[in-house]
């Protein structure tokens, strides 16, 4: 008998003292999406677990209070805490949930062993916003059937899986959030390996991805966060940490940032920025996407202080540049012309350069530039940039530049821009054609694409 059937075996012990009172906890306010914040998210966010003990490790921290754990936990950034509300086997409990509930308004996830409907309605009575339903303890008909109840109830539902053939199981109930726990049940050895090897074989960018188990520091994350998870659940790491808030915020680590160039419009200024985008690019060089820089100023006010605004210049002046920079202002210089690493410097503003990419001498000149990016690009015919064709990814390499300072652009699309991010593993990608239709942004077109680059296995 496995850990995880004694578990479920006790569950139904307690089914009919639930079912026997209805919930009696204090109302808490509505939380936001757990799924929305993720998908928007540009970095690895960490949901935080209240974990007392547990039947692996045993007892882990059980003099650790849960309102100020949790506290901690929001006040450091995590996107969500996890309560675990078993009892025999965790130490946890409902009121413990309820507790938490009342002290934070992030995302709350009810982490137990849910085999019943009962279950789901004590969870949100007690305050979350999310739970968690166990491929592994149930079968299709009670998944199925637990996930559309707890839906209904406008509850997010994180639905675990721990190998290919679990989540094959999941993916029937066409779920939104996915985790796999990186744990083996029956032997409880940790393996980072199962979260890349179950994103393997997950092809859909709407679903939120989560690695579980065996997170303990950025190193960790980096490995989940490559294979596609957008979020690590994190249990005793934190509640045995010294520094709680120093160690979650080291976990938050970038996911692949987008760049999008040659907006024009607050519409699509407005649908980028919703859409998570990392850099809004202006082009202020002949282009049929160039802007005036009265334009540029009213649009940079729809843009937040944590979204880069990025101005187009093409062997322009140096005064022009500082001038046009200050007036919007910008954040980085895009140098899409012949301008020189003396150039550059000369100006003093955050750079970007641009490197027309046709064979592996053009991305070696790299080289000679010190800037804080360095973009490759596809060669334009007109105009400099914006052909919509690729170039040979694989010359990148031939830059010998971190890939925390390389921007690929040139033809990436909705289509093929996971395929970029999986190739170059990038630190940013850029787009201007690519999600346009007739020559036009669209906005539906601009949501896909930064969805699915943020989204794709590195």
């Amino acid at each position: 008998m496995t850990i995880l059937t004694k578990i479920i075996d006790h569950k139904k012990t307690e089914l009919d003292s639930l079912r026997a009172t209805e919930p009696n906890f204090i109302a808490t306010a509505k939380r936001p999406s757990l799924y929305e914040q993720l998908r928007q998210t540009t970095t690895v966010q960490v949901i935080a677990e209240m974990k007392r003990a547990s039947p692996s490790k045993g007892d882990i921290a059980t003099h650790v209070e849960p309102v100020e754990q949790a506290k901690t936990y929001a006040a450091a950034g995590a996107a969500c805490i996890s309560v675990l509300t078993e009892s025999k086997f965790f130490k946890g409990s409902f009121a413990d949930l309820n507790a938490v509930a009342r002290a934070v308004d992030i995302p709350l996830l009810c982490k137990d062993f849910i085999i019943d409907p009962v279950q789901i309605d004590y969870a949100k009575a007690a305050g979350a916003s999310v739970i968690l339903l166990i491929v592994a303890a149930l079968t299709d008909e009670e998944l199925a059937s637990l996930y559309a109840y707890a839906t209904s109830l406008g509850l997010d539902v994180l639905v675990e899986v721990h190998d290919v053939e679990e989540l094959a199981r999941a993916l029937k109930i066409n779920p939104k959030i996915v985790g796999v726990n990186n744990r083996n049940l029956k032997t409880f050895e940790v393996d980072l390996a199962q979260t890349a090897e179950v994103a393997q074989h997950l092809t859909n960018n709407d679903i939120v991805f989560i690695s579980e188990s065996g997170i303990w520091g950025p190193e960790d994350v980096e490995v989940v966060a490559k294979a596609g998870a957008r979020a690590v659940l994190v249990g005793e790491s934190l509640m045995r940490s010294d520094d709680v808030v120093a160690d979650l915020q080291a976990l938050q680590i970038p996911l692949t940032k987008v760049k999008v160039c040659g907006l024009k419009t607050s519409e699509h200024v407005e649908a980028a920025v919703q859409a998570g985008a990392d850099f809004i690019g202006f082009v202020f060089a002949p282009s049929k996407r160039r802007i005036s820089v009265e334009e540029a100023i009213e649009l940079a006010k729809l843009i937040p202080a944590n979204v880069k605004k990025v101005g187009v210049f093409v062997n322009e002046d140096v005064e022009t540049i500082r001038a046009i920079a200050k007036t919007v202002p910008l954040d980085y210089i895009q140098y899409h012309g012949d301008e020189t690493n003396d150039f550059i410097q000369q100006v003093g503003l955050p750079a970007l350069k641009a490197f027309s990419v046709r064979d592996a001498e053009d991305v070696k000149k790299a080289a000679a530039f010190n800037v804080d990016y360095y973009l490759f690009d596809a060669p334009g015919t007109d105009f400099r940039g914006g052909s919509g064709h690729t170039f040979d990814w694989s010359l990148v390499e031939e830059a010998n530049i971190p890939s925390s300072k390389v921007i690929v652009a040139g033809g990436l699309t909705v289509a093929n821009v996971a395929e970029a991010v999986q190739f170059v593993h990038p630190a940013a990608v850029d787009v201007s054609s690519g999600v346009e239709r007739d020559g036009i942004k669209d906005s539906t077109l601009i949501q896909a694409f930064i969805r699915n680059a943020k989204g794709a296995k590195q």
